[in-house]
């Protein structure tokens, strides 16, 4: 019986650390324009903004960045995200304009958070942008008609 509760206090302890936040109180927050500082200071990550840095690929090392609310990623030469995206529980706002995105990662339903999606200016097909709309009912989906 004590470790389950010493488990649950953990839990909440972790998920005290990291509370959702609207975009405004993310604005008071310091965004990190650097994967590897942000990497190094992952506990207090809310806000990472590396568009327009004409990265190819995103490490799967962005799991790590648990408390991660808002990410920046336009305007880059990005044509996969790793499926450990998927694993930013607390994400609420992902900004993908401007890539080379044909798919998305399959289990996107994981970020039950998400509010907005923007994937406008990617080569994504209808059918990809339905079965994620599928997957991320409560999500606002930006996408090029």
């Amino acid at each position: 019986m004590k470790i389950k509760t010493l488990i649950l206090i953990g839990i909440t302890f972790l998920y005290a650390q990291c509370p959702l936040m609207t975009l405004e109180e993310l604005k008071s927050h310091k965004t990190y324009t650097n994967l590897e500082e942000a990497l190094q200071d992952k506990r207090k990550v809310y806000s990472l903004d590396i568009a327009n840095k004409q990265i190819k690929e995103l490490t799967p090392q962005i799991k790590k960045l648990r408390c991660l609310q808002r990410l920046d990623l336009q305007q880059n030469q990005l044509k996969r995200l790793p499926e450990e995206i998927t694993k930013l529980k607390k994400l609420q706002y992902l900004y993908l304009q401007d890539n080379q995105l044909q798919v998305l990662p399959i289990r996107m339903e994981r970020l039950r958070h998400l509010k907005l999606l923007d994937v406008r200016g990617n080569p994504l097909s209808k059918e990809e942008i339905g079965r994620v709309q599928m997957q991320l009912p409560q999500c606002e989906i930006l996408y090029d008609e």
